[in-house]
């Protein structure tokens, strides 16, 4: 964490410049506002009205485009202080009324914003308490983007589903693509790690692929086990002195996918699986050894981090259940993967519509232990075309058919959050949509991600 000493960063033709962040698209500076002061002609904001007792920072964006987020929202001294952070284009001390952004109270008394950038855009950051505070205060700045690609290759892939009960199974691959042939011309050893919903324990098994190779397993005949859950899979290479008994290395040369497939022949759905970067050395040991054994998914340079939130863009409205007599045939699926441990995690849910004049945000909880698979309907009453049909205007245009047969309900969409209260942990989540009558049509996609856990981890190793 570097300090930062209000003196040039008073003023905004003088301010400080943030430094770099780290691996995981983070940085950390302390700020102290008890010597800072209002010039007449800054600090009046439009959206947020006077900001007093101000400090200024210069950023410039990475080289590749996303989404930054600014808070304010750690401990402060003293414990009350009440912050208002405003952002501005540019380089030039702005206009009173030319912030892109800003926010008073997010985080209690505090504040956080979000906002997106191009690579390479220059911003002033404003922060400072509101209206003429007559004292200020510390803290620490936290700036954080977004840029995650989970359809890339990596050294760790996530596959939400596998299902050996009776009638089912799942076919997952795994390849090794050569991302760089100046490194991965070589095989590489996979360990790949089935996860049980009933008892949350493990069954291991290794792989070898060479280079350009694929391998795809039938999990039922890989693994006799008659139960569900969610499998991982990690490039690993025990000949390098290790820090534990997984020898995790950085070999982003991996991809993947699976297939359920339900009954004999029918495909239920497919879906990529979900790849998280090694950091660090291609070929190196991947584990800084601040905590032997724990597999990182945050921000100690082992793996790039899990999302903070989970972002489903659309949600069909759902039937009742039992269905009413006028049904649409929609009953989804919503499946939730617990990436760190095997005890009970704790999602804060927003499932979110609007009417087109106001918004609406249904706020609920759930929790769920290692692995869950549920109908859509169980996260939130507000997911049922029922309850939106009485809010929202946002219906599926054309579909179903209004014309014979019968006209069926309007079909409303939302969106959903997701966010895991649990501390200390890495989770996520994913969408089978599902409709029609007898056996449904069943799709599922990755969802959406909002910036990165503080410090998620891998499951522990057993």
């Amino acid at each position: 964490m570097s300090s930062l000493v209000v003196g040039g960063g008073n003023d905004c033709a003088t301010p400080d410049a943030l430094p770099a962040l780290d691996v995981n698209g983070e940085l950390f500076v302390a700020f102290d506002t008890a010597a800072a002061t209002q010039q007449a002609t800054q600090g009046q904001n439009s959206g947020c009205g006077a900001i007093g007792r101000d400090v200024w920072f210069a950023w410039t964006a990475p080289a590749r485009a996303g989404i930054a987020t600014i808070d304010a929202c750690a401990t402060t001294t003293p414990t009350a202080l009440d912050t208002v952070i405003a952002v501005y284009a540019g380089t030039a001390c702005p206009l009173a009324t030319a912030a892109i952004t800003c926010n008073d109270n997010t985080c209690g008394s505090r504040s956080r914003v979000s906002f997106g950038f191009t690579a390479g855009q220059q911003f002033l950051i404003q922060l400072g308490q509101p209206g003429n505070t007559p004292t200020g205060g510390q803290g620490t700045l936290h700036l954080t983007i977004c840029q995650r690609n989970r359809a890339g290759c990596g050294s760790l892939l996530v596959y939400p589903e596998w299902n050996n009960s009776p009638g089912e199974k799942t076919l997952y691959t795994i390849t090794h693509a050569v991302a760089d042939t100046t490194v991965h011309m070589q095989n590489v050893i996979v360990e790949v790690v089935y996860v049980r919903k009933s008892t949350c324990g493990e069954n291991n098994f290794t792989l070898t692929l060479t280079p350009y190779d694929t391998i795809s397993h039938i999990t039922n005949l890989q693994n006799p086990n008659v139960d569900t859950g969610f499998i991982y899979a990690f490039a690993k290479n025990c000949t390098i002195a290790a820090l534990d008994n997984t020898c995790p290395i950085v070999f982003n040369s991996l991809i993947g996918m699976e297939t359920l497939i339900d009954g004999i022949q029918t495909f239920d759905y497919s879906i990529n699986a979900i790849s998280f970067r090694g950091l660090g050395a291609e070929l190196s040991l991947n584990d800084d050894g601040i905590r032997p054994g724990i597999r990182e998914l945050d921000d100690s340079k082992e793996y790039e981090g899990a999302p903070n939130q989970i972002l489903i863009p659309r949600f069909l409205g759902q039937d009742d259940a039992p269905p009413a007599a006028a049904t649409n045939n929609i009953n989804s699926d919503i499946i939730l993967l617990s990436l760190s441990t095997p005890g009970p995690i704790t999602l804060a849910i927003s499932v979110n519509s609007t009417n087109g004049t106001s918004f609406v945000c249904q706020s609920d909880s759930k929790t769920f232990s290692c692995w869950d698979k549920r109908p859509l309907r169980d996260l939130s009453a507000f997911t049922l075309n029922s309850s939106l049909v009485g809010f929202t205007n946002n219906d599926l245009k054309g579909f179903p058919p209004t014309v014979p047969p019968p006209p069926t309900p309007t079909i409303r969409t939302g969106w959903i959050s997701l966010d895991a209260t649990t501390p200390d942990v890495a989770f996520y989540a994913v969408l089978v949509e599902k409709a029609g009558a007898g056996t449904p049509q069943a799709a599922a996609d990755l969802p959406f991600e909002q910036c990165s856990q503080g410090d998620g981890r891998l499951r522990p190793i057993q």
